[in-house]
């Protein structure tokens, strides 16, 4: 800790004398860290949280290295499309946990009182300014922020662009979420577009993910609740972790993972899903009027933070009659495909809809014992396939 703190009296000590100075002892300590980072991570911590750790850190030093391919953020800007103009995001609030990290932030927030900054103003977003006033944080290409979260930001973007003498761009996000203020934002998103190739030189196209273009997508199905018209609605997205564009008219192999950690190739796959959760639901078996045997499964899928995704199944044939005595509670490993299907609700009045329901037609179901064993209905859906 006390090397810590003494690195942060240099930098303190060094804004004063040699801002230059101070800004590459900065970014040299910050580099010595992510080298442990790679080379000697903390082992109590997760191989995920190593990696974000790593990834942060990049985040922070890159604008040091290049500010003149960065721009000033605020939390919830949008920063994917200044990626897409070669921008790197410049985080205020990031940067200044990272200086408060560093034990460097005690004369920035005095350097920013000083100058008239209001005592009861954001500590992040006084510690940022009264770093930008030392000259220790270098001038970005420009700065983008919107009203989200903190009223702050109303002021220390626009005084960061004055004392910078960039350009700037303000993302007004209304509080209320209807049809006529996510036009509003998409217009903004639009004349942001415009602002970044301004001030860039770059035009923004959407030449690289044209339809028609063949993607490999590893990530997780996820759901949430959406309340439209009085009544919650289950939507189904796919979390993208990692998208390939794969090459047209050419037979691609991809690694795939095994139970036993072992790598191996095999020829691409077009729709695989593999879940384990809990039945969190009495599945509802029936029969079609042409004697298809169907079953309806509901499962819980766990994920971090404490949160579950509900992800509706459906089973066909053997699978499915063997779902209709699976217990409520019951874990559960499903290897299916995500499949959209139509179907006719009929209303009170007598009228059809058409809709289209999303679900993961089950190819194999594995039952997952208390102990460990599994019990495994290998069957695999021919009518789904």
């Amino acid at each position: 800790m006390k090397i810590i703190e003494t690195y942060g009296n240099y930098i303190e000590k060094w804004s004063n004398e040699d801002p230059d100075r101070a800004r590459w002892l900065l970014k040299t300590g910050w580099k010595a860290q992510n080298l442990k980072f790679r080379f000697a991570p903390d082992k109590r911590l997760m191989p995920a949280e190593q990696y974000l750790a790593r990834l942060m850190m990049d985040t922070m030093i890159r604008p040091l290295e290049r500010p003149e391919e960065s721009a000033i953020v605020s939390i919830f800007t949008p920063c994917e499309i200044l990626q897409e103009a070669g921008l790197h995001p410049y985080n205020v609030e990031g940067f200044s946990c990272y200086l408060s990290a560093s034990k460097a932030e005690r004369a920035f927030l005095q350097q920013a009182e000083n100058t008239g900054i209001s005592e009861t103003l954001c500590s992040y977003h006084k510690t940022f300014i009264g770093a930008a006033q030392k000259k220790v944080l270098p001038k970005p290409k420009c700065i983008v922020y919107t009203n989200l979260t903190c009223d702050a930001n109303l002021l220390t973007f626009k005084k960061l662009a004055k004392m910078y003498d960039v350009p700037i761009f303000a993302i007004d996000v209304p509080m209320q979420q209807n049809e006529d203020n996510v036009q509003y934002v998409a217009d903004q998103l639009r004349k942001l577009k415009d602002f970044i190739e301004e001030c860039t030189g770059k035009k923004i196209t959407d030449e690289t993910l044209t339809e028609g273009k063949k993607l490999l997508i590893k990530g997780q199905f996820r759901s949430y609740n959406s309340f439209e018209n009085e009544r919650n609605k289950l939507i189904l997205t796919v979390f993208a972790k990692d998208v390939q564009e794969l090459p047209e008219n050419e037979e691609q192999e991809v690694e795939v993972e095994g139970e036993d950690g072992e790598i191996a190739k095999k020829e691409e796959m077009t729709n695989e899903v593999v879940l384990i959760g809990f039945v969190c639901k009495k599945p509802i078996y029936r029969q079609t009027p042409f004697g298809r045997e169907i079953a309806d499964l509901l499962l819980a899928v766990n994920r971090a933070y404490n949160k579950s995704d509900y992800i509706p199944t459906i089973a066909w044939g053997r699978n499915a009659r063997f779902c209709q005595n699976i217990e409520v509670g019951t874990q559960v490993k499903i290897i299916g495909r995500v499949q959209s299907r139509q179907y006719e609700k009929k209303h009170e009045d007598g009228t059809v809809e058409t809709k289209t329901a999303y679900e993961v037609s089950v190819c194999s179901l594995e039952v997952i014992n208390e102990e460990g064993n599994e019990n495994k209905e290998e069957t695999e859906n021919q009518e789904a396939v």
